[in-house]
């Protein structure tokens, strides 16, 4: 991530500027006494959908508006993505845990990470309760007995064909 010299294999999307950084703290939220770069979380995927949800805008708002939330699933030195990707490209990430992350970190099969950089942080908290209340919810209630109440911009008129 840009602590020791640039191998071949490594990314530059992935590393951050050699030398200028000595270190990285890292600390669960609560316990944090620094204001961090970025936040990491570990979900499940209807929990990285509401966070990508809340990123992403709310319904009815135009598409120039809308931000969008990164995908990466490259499957291995997902560190690199966690931090480095995440604080240059200043953006929200949905992140496939590696290999490493799943041997050292314990990450389980149903866990996803979803980054945000500091700056998007209390864009994903309104995002979420906006999204709430269009009627986004987790957990996700599954309703297959009859026909959905739809939130209002998802209706279908009765007229329709």
């Amino acid at each position: 991530m840009g602590f020791i010299s640039e191998s071949p294999e490594t990314s530059s999307e992935k590393t951050l500027e050699f030398g200028k950084y000595r270190y990285v703290l890292l600390a669960p939220l609560h316990n944090a006494t620094f204001d961090p770069d970025i936040v990491a979380i570990y979900v499940n995927p209807a929990q990285a959908m509401r966070l990508t949800q809340a990123a992403s805008g709310t319904p009815g708002q135009s598409e120039s508006a809308r931000q969008g939330v990164s995908a990466i699933a490259s499957g291995f030195m997902d560190c690199g993505d966690i931090a480095a990707r995440t604080f240059l490209t200043d953006e929200c990430q949905v992140i496939l845990p590696s290999g490493g992350d799943r041997i050292f970190g314990g990450t389980q099969d149903h866990e996803m990470i979803f980054t945000m950089p500091r700056s998007k942080v209390e864009g994903v908290l309104k995002g979420l309760e906006d999204t709430h209340k269009t009627g986004f919810r987790y957990p996700i209630l599954t309703d297959l007995r009859h026909r959905p109440a739809l939130p209002p911009f998802l209706e279908i008129p009765k007229d329709a064909a």
